[in-house]
């Protein structure tokens, strides 16, 4: 989902839809979901949300190819499970 930002935090724009999809997330056990979340607001959206996430990859630009591999290989081994 992208992007999570200053609307979601006042509770505007998708935040019902993200908040939803978070619970839905957290009662099954197979299911997982990417954020993209503006780095600034990340621990408040989280806070809001009550969400843990498994894994945090900080990005400010274009990803090096170490870390481009790192977010496909962990996308592959969610979906495959």
């Amino acid at each position: 989902m992208d992007e999570i930002g200053r609307l979601e935090r006042e509770k505007k724009c998708l935040y019902s839809e993200v908040s939803h999809l978070v619970k839905k997330i957290q009662r099954k056990s197979d299911s997982a979901v990417i954020f993209v979340i503006r780095g600034d607001l990340i621990h408040e959206i989280l806070s809001l949300l009550d969400f843990k996430p498994i894994k945090i990859w900080k990005i400010e630009e274009k990803p090096d190819e170490k870390k481009a591999k790192e977010i496909s290989n962990f996308i592959i081994q969610t979906i495959s499970k």
